[in-house]
This record gives C-alpha cells, structure tokens and sequence, in this order.
C-alpha cells in the first residue's frame, strides 16, 4: 500500500503552536515583542538572517539573560523559534522575525501602559488590536482549498439564532475546530443541534468526521485485513505525525495494549488483566491514558482492573462482545484514532481559548462560550459579510488595519450600534453613552455574580493563605493563569475592599488593572499607576475622599527599593491634583518590612513637592500599613469600611509611640 495514504492528514485548525503554551499570553507577548525590538536593534545582529541557528542560538541567550526564560534547552535554537511561533501566527512579526506594522503598534501601546478603550466596541486598546489581527488569520488544513479564519467563523456560530448565541465547552473544544470548510461548518452545525437534542454524541461527530477521510479509510482497511498484527503494522495506521524513531516512541505502546485487549476480550483470558494495565500506564500521554481507561473500565480501580477485568469493563465499552476478530480490530482501531483525536483538540483547545480571549469579545461563563454584550450587536450587524471572509485568505495579516479595511462591512455606525443596543436592552437610549453605561451596569452585575460564585469570604481568606505561602499554582487555579500573581493579588485585595465596602460605587472602574471581558485580570509587560483608587462620598463615617490601595508581595529588600517611593509619589501626585487632603492610601503587603512601615509613617510630617515644578506642596501623607494577616481579621471580624475608615484615622492623629513606627503599627494600626 502507498505509505502517503496512511500518513497523517489534519482534519482540523488550531491557533497559535502548541510548542509555545503559556500563562498570561497578553504580558508573554508583549515581552517578547519588546525584546525582539531590542535584539535587532544591537549592533552585532543588525543584517543578520533569522534562519541562521547561531543567531537564533544567541536570541535564546538573550532571552534568557532578560530573564524571559530559566534553565538549559536541549536546543536552543528549537526553543527560540517556538517562543516566537505564535507572534508570527498572530501577524506581529514577520518571516525575518522583525516587528510589522501591527508588532509595532501593539508594542506603542505596551510602552504607554494606556490601555483605556479607544473603540467602539468598547474593549481595551491592545484587545482592539488583537481582535484585528484575529480577524485577518487564516490557517490552511493540510491540502484543502480554503483557507479559515477561525474567529469569524465562530463569531457566525454564536450568533446563529438556532445555536442560542453560544457554544458549550464541549463543543468548542471538539466541534468547531473541525469546521474546516462551508460544508464542515454546516456539518458541525446540525451536529451541535443533533447533540443538544441526544441524537449525537462527540464521539459519534468525531468518528464521523475522521474515518470517511481516505488516509482512515485505507489504513483501517489495511489494519482489519492484515494477516497479524506487528509493532510495524500498528506504527502505520497510527499515523503519527511525529518521525519514524519517534512515532515508535509514541505509538509502539499501542502494539502491547492491543495485544493484552485482544487477549481479554476476544480469548475471555480474566489473567491478562495485569497486561491491560501495565499496557495502559505505557501509552506517552496522561490524556490518553486517562480516556482509554474510563472508556473501557470507567472508574475501575487499578486493582479491579487487574483482578477482574471483564468484571470491571465499563458500561458501554466498545470493545466488549466483538463477534469477530475483524470487528475487534475495527472497534480497536476507531477506538485509538477517536482518543488520539480528542486529546489533540484538547490541547488545540486550550489554545484556541488563550487566543481567542486576547480579543476581550468573548465571555467564558457557566460552561458556554458566548459574545460580550457590545460585541454581539456589533457584529450581528454584520454577520453575513463577516462570515463571507470566513474561508478566504489575508494578504494584510502584518498591516496595522483598521476594521473599515478588513472589510467595509466592519465599518458599524454609532447609530447602528445604538440602535441595536437600545433593541436588546428594550429602552430607548439618548445616545451611544447612554448605551455603553447601560452595559456597564450589566457587567458590574456580572461581576456580582463572579463574587458571589467564587469569592466568598471563605474563598477569599484561602486565597490569602495561598498568598502567604506563595503558592502561586492555587492561586491561578482558582482565578485564571493569565495575570502575574501580584496582579492577582491586586485583584482579590480590590474584591475584599470592595465587599467591605457594601459593594459601593464601580469597582470595574476603582480597579486600575486591565480586566478580561469575563472581568478577570490580565497581566501586562509595563506596569500603570496605583493599583486601585476607591472612591468614597460624604457620609456621616467620613467626609468625600479617594483612598489609594497599593499591593505588593516583592521580598523584603525588594519592598524597599519598589514600594516606598512609587508609594508615596503616587498618593503625593493624587493630593496634588485633587486639592483633598482627606485622600490617603493603604499599602498592604504579604510581611511588612520595619523600614518601609517607617517611612510610610514618617510621610505624615514630610513635605512632597509636585514633581511638574508648579511649587505647589503637600504638608504630609496618610499612609497606612497592613499585612496579609490584617486583612484576614477583617474578613474574619466582618469589619465594615466605616470602622476601619476611624480605625485607621484615630491610629494616624495618635501621637503614641511617634519615637517609634514599628511599635505605632502593632498597637494601633494592626488589626487583631
């Protein structure tokens, strides 16, 4: 048999390179943006060709004396080209690996650290550029004539009014990435109907969309007729992607599952269960460990497994009651191509999810994938000319476009947007701000929402635990991997102030960190100014102020150097411009170092001049620190900000222990 037709064939597109996952993809980009910009401009790489290992080789060192990257790569020049892979998917840099137009206005905006929203759609300035870039990529699948462009294309899908404006996880995962062509995606569609209604099952849509394709077809047909079965045998109608020695690493296993299945289920041999186990521990993969073992066992136990394994086959199991070898080795065979293909779009879908999301149109709630409000009306709007580019390639990828030149349909109105806004909140706005404010109120709600799901206060005293001990894995566990730890703890210190608070005013708009469209934060390679200013009216517990909360959890010697004066230049600069001298700031960090406790202290009788050289002056600063452990006796003693509020101003009138700072903040700042 002709090899090309059992070699692999993709059946399916996904964004970005799996040789390149990372966490906080916004901050990693920018990063490797800046420092591309960097290298290229030294003066022994100017002239230089990307292709040449040795530079890539000494890209590699450079990264890693930027401290982009830790520990030794087999090969450095591999791990070069992979850190970059994505950039250039996204358009960012080109073939030289040299910013284009688009790397250099994302870069603009990454050193401005503005990324207030600038648009229309009402999303912040980098998510406007990658939703651009997004709109331009195509990925061609293999030798198919059309190329796709995989986020009109999902955009069509979520609003199509049959789907319900959304995907579920599952079917985002394993559905749309087969969506390959128009006549995929309409495959895929009814699927999702079919599925939703229990006529259909992913495994069925899978093993529908596979096995037809040729290269299946002959090596199926070559595995069921061949007269036995050897390692050579299973190597080829694995259709491993990987090289020959690799593929053996890879897909040797499968020779010794199906020898110990065959001895299981076609001989009734109860003793092969030691083999099936054994076989199973040796597949490369955890994913397709796993999935072979709840398809076959379900949540068997190893020792079940090995005692009784025909007692232990799970409901259902494919393999189970075959008729004949033919149809064993049939079953056998969609069987492995089924989990080879689900793993894969697993990954693929992690992917797909990180790059999608840099595009803030998306909301990722409740086990769907949905349009953001703005978004949703925006490109309804436009649907049809929006999905017509669906399957056309992108000649522009690289250029800095704007949506009027991806497509003049893309060219929405404030009136349009207005209008149809006004239809699906069912109110009459005067104007587009009107509008935008109205999906505000709608995203604070979200947020609520967020809070009340997964930021109790139970939830919130744990996630200061993991601060404390810096177990940063919980930590994005629970929240998202895609902000920096210290962005996260800014994040959870504004959700307590803010619970503390009453839920008081607009957080969305206290929080000066970028938050996604799901209203979770994302990290950036620049940093801003304070990390959050609340906002407080005249009350009878205090007068009008503004009160600055600045995190930190930088080592000791580090707080120092960092803390002390962006702290108290930014509360200087705040006094300044607002004339209110009730304004003032909390610091909280995970340990509080004496000297910086000190000088925060010391700030009450410090003078602080305007930095722009106008004269004007401010006769002392109200700085008060606290420690994670405060923080967590406020929670615990479900203390209100009216009481801290005169808390925290009685302790900074006191003219207790003033020889002292350190001891001034145990007796009368520290909560106990």
């Amino acid at each position: 048999m002709n090899t090309s037709l059992t070699s692999y064939k993709s059946f399916c597109w996904c964004l970005g390179t799996t040789s390149f996952r990372v966490a906080d993809l916004n901050r990693r980009i920018e990063q490797q943006l800046m420092l591309l910009d960097e290298f290229w401009n030294l003066d022994e790489n100017r002239g230089q060709k990307w292709n040449d290992t040795t530079l890539q080789h000494r890209y590699y060192d450079f990264m890693k004396s930027r401290g982009f990257l830790s520990g030794n790569a087999n090969r450095p020049d591999k791990d070069a080209r992979q850190k970059i892979s994505g950039l250039f998917k996204l358009g960012l840099v080109d073939e030289e690996r040299k910013l284009t137009a688009a790397g250099e206005s994302l870069l603009r905006i990454s050193y401005s650290a503005d990324f207030a929203s600038d648009n229309l759609l009402s999303i912040d300035r980098d998510s406007f550029l990658y939703l651009r870039q997004l709109l331009k990529v195509s990925i061609s699948v293999d030798n198919e004539s059309e190329p796709v462009r995989p986020l009109p294309l999902l955009i069509h899908l979520l609003l199509d009014s049959e789907l319900g404006g959304y995907l579920s996880f599952e079917e985002f995962c394993y559905l749309l990435p087969l969506c390959i062509n128009a006549d995929t995606t309409e495959r895929m569609r009814r699927n999702i109907i079919d599925l939703r209604a229990g006529r259909k099952n992913i495994d069925s849509c899978l093993l529908n969309t596979i096995l037809p394709m040729d290269n299946y077809r002959q090596a199926r047909k070559l595995f069921i007729e061949a007269p036995m079965v050897t390692p050579g045998l299973i190597m080829k109608v694995g259709m491993n992607r990987k090289s020959r020695t690799d593929k053996q690493n890879y897909d040797l296993p499968y020779y010794y599952l199906y020898l110990a299945l065959e001895r299981l289920y076609m001989d009734f041999d109860e003793s092969a269960g030691e083999e099936v186990a054994e076989a199973l521990a040796g597949l490369k993969q955890s994913k397709l460990r796993s999935h072979w073992k709840r398809t076959l066992f379900g949540k068997a136990k190893n020792s079940e497994i090995i005692a009784k394994p025909l007692h232990a086959s799970a409901a259902g199991n494919p393999l189970d009651a075959c008729g004949s070898i033919a149809e064993f080795r049939g079953r056998f065979f969609d069987l492995m191509h089924l989990i080879k293909a689900k793993a894969t779009l697993e990954d693929y879908s992690d992917q797909n999810r990180r790059y999608f999301a840099t595009a803030d149109i998306l909301l990722f709630n409740d086990s769907k994938v949905s349009l953001d409000v703005v978004p949703a009306q925006f490109f309804a709007s436009c649907d049809s000319e929006l999905y017509a580019l669906a399957f056309t390639p992108c000649e522009f990828l690289k250029e800095d476009s704007t949506l009027e030149e991806i497509s003049p349909a893309l060219a929405v109105s404030a009136d349009t947007l207005l209008a149809r806004l006004s239809s699906r909140f069912n109110k009459d706005f005067a104007d587009i701000g009107d509008a935008l404010s109205e999906v505000e109120r709608e995203r604070l709600a979200r947020f609520n929402s967020l809070i009340d799901d997964i930021f109790t206060d139970k939830d919130l005293t744990n996630l200061l635990t993991y601060f404390e001990n810096r177990d940063d894995r919980l930590i994005q566990r629970h929240i998202t991997d895609n902000a920096t730890v210290p962005t996260l703890f800014e994040y959870v210190l504004g959700i307590v102030w803010y619970k503390l608070s009453g839920r008081r005013g607009n957080i969305l708009d206290y929080m000066k960190l970028s938050l996604d469209a799901n209203r979770l934060p994302k990290s950036h390679a620049a940093g801003g100014d304070a990390d959050i200013v609340y906002e407080y009216p005249d009350t009878e517990a205090y007068p009008a102020h503004r009160m600055l909360l600045e995190a930190t959890l930088s080592e000791k010697t580090a707080q120092r150097k960092m803390e002390m004066e962006p702290v108290s230049r930014h509360l200087g600069d705040e006094l300044i411009r607002s004339h209110n001298t009730t304004t003032y700031c909390v610091f909280v960090s995970d340990e509080l170092d004496p000297n910086v406790v000190s000088d925060f202290r010391c700030r009450r009788t410090h003078i602080y001049y305007d930095r722009k050289g106008s004269g004007e002056k401010i006769n002392g600063m109200k700085i008060i620190p606290l420690n994670i452990a405060d923080i967590k006796n406020i929670i615990s003693k479900s203390l209100d900000y009216d009481r801290l509020y005169s808390h925290f101003d009685t302790a900074f009138h006191s003219d207790r222990f003033n020889g002292d700072p350190l001891e001034w903040y145990r007796n009368l700042v520290r909560i106990c």
